[in-house]
């Protein structure tokens, strides 16, 4: 189980909509494990936002994309 700090941590999530259809994962992990939600997870330290976005929404879906905004 992961555990996690006694202090506020960044996360980032990933909007991706194909043929009008938003992409959703289902959770692994407590405390949501089994639910459905974007895909996104915590920012490593030094990390960009766009390059977290990204490289959460890859080791979710195997999807590889660029930001619009």
């Amino acid at each position: 189980m992961r555990e996690y700090p006694g202090h506020a941590i960044a996360a980032v999530g990933a909007v991706v909509v194909v043929d009008g259809n938003i992409i959703l994962v289902k959770r692994g992990y407590p405390p949501a494990k089994d639910r459905w939600s974007i895909p996104g997870g915590v920012i490593e330290a030094g990390e960009k936002v766009f390059d977290a976005a990204r490289r959460e929404l890859y080791e979710e879906t195997g999807i590889t994309a660029n930001p619009l905004g």
